[in-house]
């Protein structure tokens, strides 16, 4: 067993290879730009209005003994600018381009309209008063987005302003998800009273979806032959549940070594979720076992399948941040367990921004995770944390 920072460790010291594609802008959210996006044009691309007014030449205005010029006409944002009269004024509306007669708008609420005038109710204006000027934001060829930068509604913004219908990224891992176990059952099918229904299928699935993951899904008896089989589907990362334990009925750690898969690691220090398994094989497949208990299966998979999938996807984004917590957490420690475990509470999010933990029946506990925003991650060895103490808070959404 080692501890949670040497797996993290041996995670990020892995090599493994990642996959480019051409997207559209509607699929490219969330992902990570495998090509640096560089300015096709200025931006903006021309003298822009940033107000809703009247255009003027500052030179001619503010030599007006009566602040009053003859309106010219209008001009509407996507409207080509013709040739204006400098000593009038023109109506113009907000994002549309300056004519180059003039280099000043002042703002309607300052004016008023009588007999074919405009009455000013300044004494003075600065030539670029509500203008954005000409490249003012960036300047054709300069860097807009940097590789590995994660696609948000600002960053798609960014490209649909730059003309791009299309953008390279890292694309997510083909990926297989393989739930194990004689005793589980698909919703829907007829259940006997010692069998459950296959519920780590949905938790993982939703989870997978988190980053853009459709994996194939399958479901395997206990063994070994099925397991054998299984490591030649076309996936670059194969995600277990149960069979990662002590049970004679656990084969995925004992069979995937002997098809060719190093162990990275089999069991972490941690609460919930000890049995966690890592191997890759020669290829740079990723194979990763998870416990069979809901809870744990959840939580090695934030831990662990979160990192890995973002390792391979260039994902730079925030795993954790800390939060303070409501009321007092303690726990005793396990008499059987010799070597101190780091612990991770479900807790949800209070209304006065704080954690709240919640109550865990076990590992095997359903009702727990759905009410909870993520994980509070409790150093090894702390007995008791008092309220008010800031802890590393694991969410299950992406940031």
């Amino acid at each position: 067993m080692i501890s949670y920072s040497d797996a993290l460790k041996n995670i990020e010291d892995l090599n493994l290879p990642s996959r480019k594609g051409l997207v559209s802008l509607e699929q490219a959210y969330g992902l990570s730009l495998a090509k640096t996006c560089i300015a096709s044009r200025d931006f903006p691309p021309f003298d822009r209005v940033t107000m809703d007014g009247y255009a003027v030449s500052s030179n001619v205005f503010n030599n007006l003994k009566e602040k009053k010029l003859r309106k010219t006409g209008t001009l509407l944002a996507g409207d080509e600018p013709k040739n204006y009269p400098v000593n009038e004024c023109l109506h113009i509306m907000t994002g549309a381009s300056l004519p180059e007669e003039y280099d000043a708008v002042i703002a309607v609420e300052r004016t008023e309209e009588k007999d074919g005038f405009i009455f000013f109710h300044e004494d003075s204006v600065k030539p670029g008063n509500n203008i954005a000027s000409k490249g003012e934001d960036h300047k054709k060829g300069s860097i807009l987005l940097e590789e590995e930068t994660v696609i948000r509604q600002g960053e798609l913004g960014i490209l649909a302003s730059n003309g791009q219908k299309e953008v390279e990224v890292y694309l997510p891992p083909k990926t297989a998800l393989i739930t194990t176990g004689n005793e589980v059952k698909d919703p829907g099918e007829e259940i006997k009273p010692p069998e459950i229904y296959n519920a780590n299928r949905y938790i993982l699935y939703a989870l997978l979806q988190e980053f853009k993951i459709d994996p194939e899904i399958l479901h395997l008896r206990d063994d070994v032959q099925a397991i054998e089989k299984v490591s030649s589907l076309d996936a670059n990362l194969f995600i277990f549940t149960g069979g990662v334990s002590m049970g004679v009925a656990d084969f995925i750690h004992s069979t995937l070594p002997k098809l060719g898969v190093e162990t990275v690691f089999h069991k972490v220090a941690i609460k919930p979720g000890k049995p966690v398994y890592l191997g890759i094989s020669q290829d740079k497949k990723v194979f990763l076992g998870l416990p069979g208990n809901p809870l744990s299966a959840q939580t090695a998979f934030l831990l662990f399948g979160y990192p890995i999938l973002r390792k391979i996807m260039r994902l730079n984004e925030i795993a954790s941040f800390s939060m303070p917590i409501e009321n007092e957490i303690s726990h005793k420690k396990s008499k059987t367990v010799q070597i101190p475990r780091e612990e991770f509470w479900p807790c949800r999010i209070n209304k006065n921004s704080k954690l709240e933990k919640l109550p865990i029946n076990g590992s095997g506990d359903i009702r727990t995770s759905a009410f909870s925003h993520g994980l509070a991650h409790i150093p090894a060895g702390e007995k008791s944390l008092p309220a008010g103490t800031f802890v590393l808070f694991y969410p299950w959404r992406r940031l």
